[in-house]
């Protein structure tokens, strides 16, 4: 029997390969036209038909960023619009009308990729429950985000999203999957993605549910200033091509335009990412969300989502000391001072700098602003349309997943990202090891057993995994407690600070 499947669609044929799971990979689709030379700045083009058989048996490349500490990708290229297809097969033959996963990465919009998500796992874990999984890759920084005046509008890597899921509507039928049930989902800025995919009329009908951890377009980084993303760009270009002028458009828009796109590639976070741009979010988003067709939804964060965060504070003599580097660091556009008197509500000040438990309410103080109250609000005004809204906090940890981090910070829980073993069966933290213990076997059964109850039928409850409650008008804060033993919660996800945070948000 042959390791190789081949399949045929409309731009023509390609060639994965057998995975674990009774599952083929199809890897490095082009989905759209490579976005260099006249079209860097540029919304992607259609990808353009070719003979002969494709080989799709390894991962394309993905957008330059500069690699953190612990990070283990290579193989970056401008040219990086593609995306993977992993498909359960039986008998050699993709099957049929089988619901769709499409999964968006985060990363703040400036780095990370696709391809750190597996391969062999995704069969392992997901496609022998019979979905299909589609990950993709898009411009990032720079190169996915830059705004120029009305010259460049920024957007680029949302618009490749909107192609991407263009192409699988047109092309999933194919590999096996349903057109007509594809939930996407991401994670922290692939998160506030795929809340803004459901707001903007180019891609809110191109999907039916929707898929959170850990970010919202009501979160603080959702968006940025148009302005201050051409800020970032002049300094940039002084920084780190050689300009030496005094911001002249034409100059540095060339020397951007013509830069080695690794030199564009950002190290750690920056004020990039998406802006209202009139095109893509014709209306400003309260207005989107208004019109926006109802969807399914499914979103949660972890009990700690900012524990490793809040390693750079560091740097600073004291935890309040670094709080205007953590608001300036997501949000260039919020005052300091209220920010200040923020973490005055969520930190004892008489506590020793030192002691774990300042450090747990620094956390909690960072894990609302930038992610527990955007969740907050998109629940509550998707139940306030009489939205399905499934909601969880993931509080099960396990010793050692947070890998080289674990020696930075003074107490040990559930942070960014460690949700994602437990569906994908890989980890995201320095070189992906996971090794899943008895304990860890149970949790995949459970998370991931609901979630894809989910992504099936938009409902993550069935015969064998059940007692999930939709959130109600009259209790915002019901969720799902993802432990050993998971149960249902009607306390404890969100901050008892809700009126301070609303207070805060509003100036």
């Amino acid at each position: 029997m042959s390791d190789k499947i081949r399949i045929r669609f409309g731009n023509g044929e390609v060639e994965g390969k057998r995975i674990e799971g009774e599952a083929a990979a199809f890897l490095g689709i082009p989905y759209a036209q490579p976005p260099v030379g006249e079209l860097r700045f540029q919304k992607p083009k259609p990808v353009k038909n070719w003979d002969g058989v494709k080989d799709c048996t390894e991962f394309g490349a993905h957008c330059p960023y500069k690699a953190t500490h612990t990070d283990r990708i290579t193989g970056s290229d401008e040219d990086c619009l593609y995306l993977n297809v992993f498909a359960p097969i039986s008998n050699s033959q993709v099957k049929k009308n089988l619901p769709v996963f499409v999964y968006i990465h985060g990363g703040g919009f400036v780095m990370d990729c696709s391809n750190k998500l597996g391969i062999e796992n995704i069969g392992r874990h997901l496609c022998i429950k019979d979905i299909i999984v589609v990950t993709l890759n898009y411009r990032l920084g720079l190169l996915g985000f830059l705004c120029w005046n009305d010259k460049i509008k920024g957007n680029f890597g949302l618009y490749d999203m909107k192609m991407a899921l263009e192409w699988v509507v047109r092309n999933i039928s194919a590999f096996g999957g349903d057109p007509h049930n594809i939930t996407v989902g991401g994670q922290s800025a692939g998160a506030v993605a795929v809340d803004l995919l459901s707001l903007s009329p180019l891609t809110r009908d191109l999907f039916q549910n929707c898929i959170n951890f850990a970010g919202t377009s009501f979160c603080v980084f959702a968006t940025k200033d148009q302005s201050k993303i051409k800020e970032f760009a002049i300094d940039f270009a002084k920084k780190h091509l050689r300009y030496q002028g005094d911001g002249e458009d034409d100059k540095v828009l060339e020397i951007l335009k013509t830069a080695d796109c690794r030199d564009l590639a950002i190290e750690g976070l920056a004020n990039l990412g998406p802006v209202l741009d009139g095109e893509f979010f014709p209306k400003d988003l309260d207005a989107l969300r208004e019109e926006a067709p109802r969807k399914n939804v499914l979103t949660g964060v972890t009990e700690y989502e900012c524990l490793t965060f809040g390693i750079f504070s560091q740097q600073f003599p004291t935890l309040k000391a670094s709080v205007p580097f953590f608001v300036r660091l997501i949000n260039e556009t919020i005052d300091v001072k209220p920010a200040e008197d923020l973490y005055d509500k969520f930190v004892d000040e008489t506590l020793d700098e030192k002691d774990p438990e300042k450090y747990k309410q620094f956390t909690n103080f960072l894990s609302d602003l930038y992610f527990n109250y955007g969740t907050y609000r998109m629940v509550k005004h998707r139940v306030e349309r009489g939205e399905d809204v499934y909601q969880f906090r993931f509080t099960y940890f396990k010793e050692g997943t947070n890998g080289s981090y674990a020696s930075l910070i003074p107490f040990q829980g559930a942070s960014h990202c460690l949700e994602l073993p437990y569906l994908f069966g890989i980890s995201y933290i320095d070189e992906g090891e996971f090794e899943p213990d008895e304990n860890d076997k149970i949790m995949i059964d459970y998370f991931s057993g609901y979630l894809i109850n989910f992504i099936k039928n938009g409902n993550p409850n069935d015969e064998k995994l059940n007692g999930w409650e939709k959130v109600t008008k009259e209790n915002l804060a019901g969720h799902m407690c993802f432990d050993l033993e998971p149960k249902m919660h009607n306390v404890g996800l969100y901050s008892s600070q809700l009126h301070e945070l609303d207070a805060f948000f509003k100036q």
